[in-house]
């Protein structure tokens, strides 16, 4: 996206000098081979400059993604089970399909969740598995061994591949009635979701497993 970005950008200038060159120089004809390396040294200059800045550190998306989860706690104390079942809440009412994945609650409600021990429970360890994934994140070995070890605990559920990656669609959808749903968390969520689904899905095919 990245090399998209600044191509496009290029592209666009290149355009720029040729509007520029007709408007106030009486339609005179700029040669394309100025053009070209007109284009070419901005490339270079996006490429270089701007390029870095729009790719985040491992760290620098740890931290964006752990400041988000101060809205999605984990603990013992009523307003982080409460965020635990919210998730739960948000999922259940908006991917009613997911439901199948969770044996004696696939027809609950959101309120079934509400008043429900079990997700009270379910709720902290689907969060402290978010806490985890974005403590680890800037250790790539333990982050991978806990994507390792959490499709190991899924196995016996044969979830879809895909819901690898699409958990953290439904993740930042609920950070954002949370509060939390700014471009920069979104987009670092996004990185971890890529990371873990991708180490995920090749645990999958090590194992012999649909992928």
């Amino acid at each position: 996206l990245n090399f998209i970005f600044i191509a496009l950008f290029t592209y666009k200038f290149h355009y720029f000098v040729v509007f520029t060159c007709l408007k106030f120089n009486n339609n005179m004809v700029v040669p394309s081979r100025t053009l070209l390396q007109y284009s070419i040294c901005l490339f270079l200059f996006c490429f270089a400059f701007l390029q870095p800045s729009l790719k985040m550190s491992l760290t620098e998306v740890k931290a964006i993604c752990m400041k988000s989860l101060e809205k999605a706690r984990v603990g013992i104390d009523e307003g982080a089970i409460q965020d635990g079942k919210d998730f739960y809440k948000y999922m259940f009412g908006h991917y009613p399909d997911l439901r199948i994945y969770f044996k004696g609650a696939e027809q609950f409600s959101p309120d079934d969740v509400q008043r429900s021990d079990r997700f009270a429970k379910q709720g902290q360890r689907i969060l402290l598995a978010c806490h985890i994934l974005a403590n680890t994140y800037d250790d790539p070995d333990t982050f991978k061994a806990y994507a390792r070890e959490t499709v190991n605990r899924h196995r016996q559920f044969k979830m879809e591949p895909s819901l690898w990656n699409a958990f953290f669609t439904v993740l930042t959808e609920y950070l954002a009635i949370k509060g939390v749903g700014d471009d920069a968390t979104k987009k670092a969520w996004r990185e971890v979701g890529k990371e873990f689904s991708t180490e995920c899905l090749a645990h999958l095919k090590n194992l012999g497993l649909p992928h």
